[in-house]
């Protein structure tokens, strides 16, 4: 499973979670940061964070539907260390 943390003030961000809920990679999880200092937001966030990988993104980012499945193909490679 992957996490993705979005630092956010703001309670959902509905053009994200339209761009999440198209991915070709359904395997993940997201968390709101919400914590003012991305380092305190982003280890909080790691605490709670069920996924063997995690990530960040913005909450003003637009994403394709590969994004996702791109930006974990390295991991699942058995030929990539």
């Amino acid at each position: 499973m992957v996490t993705i943390v979005c630092l956010t003030t703001k309670d959902r961000v509905p053009s994200l979670e339209a761009d999440l809920a198209r991915q070709t990679y359904r395997d993940f999880e997201l968390i709101y940061a919400r914590e003012r200092g991305i380092v305190i937001a982003m280890n909080r966030a790691l605490c709670r964070a069920g996924g063997t990988i995690f990530c960040r993104v913005d909450d003003d980012a637009s994403l394709p539907p590969t994004w996702l499945q791109s930006l974990i193909s390295p991991f699942v490679d058995n030929n990539v260390g």
